[in-house]
């Protein structure tokens, strides 16, 4: 599965079932396994995390680990260097979220529909060289 998440960032893989769209959402509970691929390569990249839920939410990117501490309704961002693989002018990297908790939305509001159990919304930017 490939998807874009901004203007230069496509997620490749997920290797998992952890990880659902649209967007990225990582499942309670659970621990995503992505490899991303960007191009032109990339000096870091920045990951926020929301949820209408507290939840501790662990990150790995390209081998460096940040945990984060959640608040309902925030947005927590994590920076991250990013080295990858690089070939034909793009850069791969293995991305790893882990959630301690989770939410099921059409229990929370009574207009959704959606039966997932939900852990973190993730927005990806990338970070260029400069």
């Amino acid at each position: 599965m490939t998807e874009t998440v901004g203007d230069s960032i496509r997620v490749k893989r997920v290797l998992d079932s952890a990880a659902t769209w649209p967007g990225i959402w990582v499942t309670g509970r659970a621990r995503a396994d992505l490899i991303v691929r960007v191009a032109p390569p990339l000096a870091g990249l920045e990951v926020a995390l929301q949820a209408p839920i507290g939840n501790r939410v662990a990150v790995t990117v390209d081998g460096a680990t940040q945990t984060a501490d959640v608040t309902p309704d925030a947005v927590t961002r994590l920076t991250f260097p990013v080295d990858g693989v690089s070939a034909l002018g793009a850069q791969s990297f293995v991305m790893t979220v882990t959630t301690s908790d989770g939410f099921v939305p059409r229990l929370r509001d009574r207009a959704s529909r959606d039966p997932r159990f939900l852990g973190v919304a993730m927005e990806l930017s990338p970070i260029v060289a400069g």
